[in-house]
């Protein structure tokens, strides 16, 4: 299956400042972020920065916070609609960090392949029928049209011809 996983930083699921707190401890706690041991990265983000800076964070986030929601995640849905229009392939957006999280984004996406399977192969069995309708109807005009081989020729022959080749 293919799709498109779109992954952006991410940003707090809302303004109140528990939501901020919990991204900036997410965000800083991965260890690509803020480099140190584990322990040490633990004491200064939770026991430190995150007290210190959520209020003020909060702050910079209602500056540029829209009716909508966080300016990253709308704008990042915003240019994964646009893509999944032009690609025609399955997209979902994911963050980083906090919510739409990359596992839920990977999920939607096999949720859709198996829906895609799904239909492809309804779409396969109903064309297998038409084609085989189709195929019996011409096998039922040929045995018409070959002498006498059909004792009482028309609709009705045609019919049950075409039904007994379908069904089998």
């Amino acid at each position: 299956m293919k799709g498109i996983l779109l992954i952006n930083l991410g940003s707090p699921k809302d303004l109140e400042l528990s939501s901020i707190k919990d991204y900036l401890k997410e965000f800083l706690s991965d260890e690509l972020v803020v480099d140190y041991p584990k322990l040490f990265r633990k004491i200064l983000v939770n026991l430190i920065i995150v007290p210190i800076r959520s209020k003020k964070t909060k702050k910079a986030y209602s500056e540029i916070w829209t009716e909508k929601g966080s300016p990253l995640i709308n704008t990042t849905i915003g240019l994964g609609k646009k893509v999944s229009s032009k690609a025609n392939i399955p997209l979902e957006v994911a963050m980083r960090y906090q919510f739409p999280s990359i596992e839920e984004g990977m999920k939607n996406l096999k949720e859709q392949g198996e829906i895609g399977r799904k239909k492809i192969t309804q779409i396969t069995r109903y064309g297998t029928v038409l084609i085989a309708c189709l195929q019996g109807y011409g096998v039922s005009v040929g045995l018409e049209n070959a002498g006498n081989l059909v004792i009482e020729p028309g609709m009705a022959f045609r019919l049950i011809t075409t039904i007994s080749l379908v069904a089998g």
